[in-house]
């Protein structure tokens, strides 16, 4: 669900928060990280999901509702980026500096507010987990835990299975002397 938008505004503005943001978090952590969390942000948002709209009535009553978009990873990256250097500031429209944390929090905020909302309930829940799941980041890399290395290792055992295996050269020689007698 991660990988598939409703539309092309969707998708555009998913890869746009990923690119700028994504272009924040890379100052303070690797591709490796990026990647991590961005595919650890949908799982977990996933499951987080499912947890909503099976337990609490106000959502269920609402039936079937898409789960779709890369919003909940992209926000993860987001706030990680935010809370582990909360005083990293940014360009906002090219005329004011303003803190990046003050955009994640703005952000929640209007996120919190909306989970009444009925037109994208499932987008709120989303971007509040991945804002969630980003702090967490942020807060346990502080401390030298990196809760996205078993991701890692699984994309990269995934990748490796697909990677060539270079030949094993077996060398003959066609000399009948040792080593010792040929370098004599």
């Amino acid at each position: 669900y991660m990988f598939v938008h409703i539309d092309f505004i969707h998708i555009l503005l998913n890869m746009f928060f990923l690119y700028w943001f994504g272009q924040i978090f890379l100052r303070y952590f690797n591709a490796k990280n990026l990647g991590s969390l961005y595919v650890l942000g949908g799982f977990a948002v996933a499951v987080l999901y499912i947890l909503a709209f099976n337990s609490i009535p106000y959502y269920i009553d609402m039936g079937s509702v898409p789960m779709i978009g890369a919003s909940a990873s992209t926000t993860a990256i987001m706030f990680a980026a935010a809370f582990y250097n909360p005083k990293a500031e940014v360009n906002l429209f090219f005329a004011w500096r303003i803190k990046i944390i003050y955009i994640a929090i703005f952000i929640f905020i209007l996120d919190f507010i909306s989970l009444g909302d009925t037109s994208n309930p499932g987008g709120h829940v989303a971007h509040i987990g991945g804002a969630i799941l980003g702090y967490i980041f942020a807060r346990q890399y502080q401390k030298g835990k990196d809760i996205t290395r078993w991701v890692s290792r699984i994309i990269d055992w995934g990748a490796n299975l697909f990677k060539p295996k270079p030949p094993k050269m077996k060398v003959k020689s066609k000399r009948k002397e040792s080593d010792y007698e040929y370098n004599e």
